[in-house]
């Protein structure tokens, strides 16, 4: 059995909820591109720096709220961290739907600076699906 690597890493970026917020198609693409762009320059540069983990892949995402910050609800969450999962998954070199390649968790919000706490996982077995995001099973 082989051991994980893993690396943590925080983007400094104010992250909202898209669904909430009403602003110009124009500014909130600069917003996505600015999230998009910096979490994968942010994971290539760990990646050149310490290697890359083999697949597949266990990303944790967490938002850290600042101080008169507002938590937001599970699908909030997803929606304010859409453009950091993708660049992320642009930076591994990883579809972010193809779950046999990487699997997704959002973890609970935090208080601190604003930004996005990261920390990828390779060669871990995944977890269960209790703790994934995805569809899950009604039966």
């Amino acid at each position: 059995m082989t051991r994980a690597k893993v690396l943590e890493l925080e983007l400094p970026v104010q992250l909202v909820s898209a669904a909430n917020l009403r602003e110009h198609w124009s500014a909130r693409r600069r917003r996505v591109k600015a999230h998009r762009d910096g979490a994968a320059l942010l994971v290539r540069m760990a990646l050149r720096r310490v290697g890359a983990p083999p697949p597949p892949y266990l990303v944790t995402l967490t938002r850290v709220i600042g101080p008169r910050g507002r938590e937001l609800d599970d699908d909030n969450l997803r929606s304010a961290l859409k453009a950091v999962r993708d660049g992320i998954a642009e930076a591994l070199g990883v579809d972010d739907g193809d779950r046999s390649a990487v699997v997704w968790n959002y973890a609970p919000e935090e208080r601190g600076r604003w930004g996005a706490r990261i920390r990828i996982e390779g060669g871990a077995s995944p977890p269960p699906p209790e703790l994934t995001s995805g569809p899950r099973s009604t039966t």
